[in-house]
């Protein structure tokens, strides 16, 4: 989880260029707030509370609205699949505007999937690998290729990570014994559980 999720917030541009170091290299800080959301129901679920409290004034109730969520914003390269994914387009067929204008029109009739905090800890898990490989894990000519590599492709991983050239040993690794785990399976196992498209 990332630490600004306790405070209901759901940052929606997690990326390399969002993240700063501290002085000292100790501490990594998330920049650029510019399209982040409130998410009140997260807010109270971190805080214990159930969203759907009987005695929930009518100013929560506006503040449970997470329509805001189903728009299109963020880096392309880091969007989550959920936000992609409606059921009913395809955003091969067209142009990238008439894509997102469908997307985020069947989102407001309710057909969308919810969109929650993961959508962060995917857009991470992109980040993640970039720093890992140098690369990021879905890449195409066009925004309309890129969601659909997004929606129906499997990332790879490329044989050797970091300055260090660690071998890597594959995407799909049979587990190894506990305390035999290579960093490269590490890697990997992390990477798999945060670029989780279900």
């Amino acid at each position: 989880q990332i630490p600004v999720h306790n405070q209901g917030i759901i940052h929606r541009d997690i990326k390399p260029a969002n993240l700063l170091w501290s002085a000292d290299r100790r501490v990594v800080k998330i920049a650029d707030f510019g399209i982040s959301h409130f998410s009140y129901a997260q807010f109270l679920a971190a805080k214990g509370k159930a969203a759907g409290a009987a005695n929930q004034e009518e100013h929560d109730k506006i503040l449970m609205d997470e329509s805001d969520l189903t728009r299109f914003a963020g880096t392309p390269t880091f969007l989550a699949p959920e936000i992609l994914s409606d059921g009913t387009a395809d955003v091969s067929n067209s142009s990238t505007a008439t894509n997102l204008q469908t997307l985020e029109t069947t989102a407001a009739e309710g057909r969308k999937q919810v969109i929650t905090k993961a959508i962060d800890i995917w857009a991470f898990g992109v980040t993640l690998y970039a720093f890992l490989f140098g690369k990021l894990p879905f890449v195409a000519e066009g925004e309309y290729l890129i969601y659909n590599k997004i929606k129906e492709e499997n990332f790879d991983v490329p044989e050797i990570m970091g300055l260090d050239q660690l071998p890597v040993g594959g995407r799909f690794q049979k587990k190894p014994k506990k305390g035999q785990e290579t960093e490269g399976y590490l890697a990997v196992d992390l990477l798999q559980g945060l670029l989780e498209k279900n």
